[in-house]
């Protein structure tokens, strides 16, 4: 349990060396914390591009992976400030963005409604932990 934590906290701090040294195993890839979202979701969220390039290239499997709420890194890209470019990273390297969330909503719907789900909402979950 000690070591996805750390997996997770390297993941949303942005620390890719770190990321490198504890993200060794294709089980660690597949955490998920409190909310369902695994090391890709953290990544995503908190727009480490460096860090989600190296998950995608050694994890694929993570990519269409669902949080507790059926969002996948791509609905949670939907909500960056970044122009589009996790989003596009993650739609060429093969993500789904047909994939309905629970709410009945894909990536490609939440990008064509800014403001419908936002990464402030995604992020509240963990301001209480903290």
């Amino acid at each position: 349990m000690a070591k996805i934590r750390a997996v997770h906290e390297a993941v949303a701090k942005g620390q890719l060396r770190e990321v490198r040294s504890v993200l060794t195993r294709k089980r660690f890839a597949l955490s998920r914390d409190h909310v369902g979202a695994s090391p890709l979701h953290l990544a995503v969220l908190h727009g480490h591009t460096d860090v989600s390039t190296y998950i995608i290239s050694h994890f694929p499997e993570t990519m269409d992976g669902p949080d507790n709420e059926g969002r996948t890194p791509l609905h949670y890209a939907t909500t960056l400030p970044d122009n589009g470019t996790l989003y596009r990273l993650l739609k060429s390297a093969g993500a789904d963005e047909n994939i309905e969330d629970k709410a009945g909503h894909s990536p490609k719907y939440y990008m064509g409604h800014p403001g419908i789900l936002t990464q402030s909402q995604l992020l509240e979950p963990y301001s209480s932990t903290e």
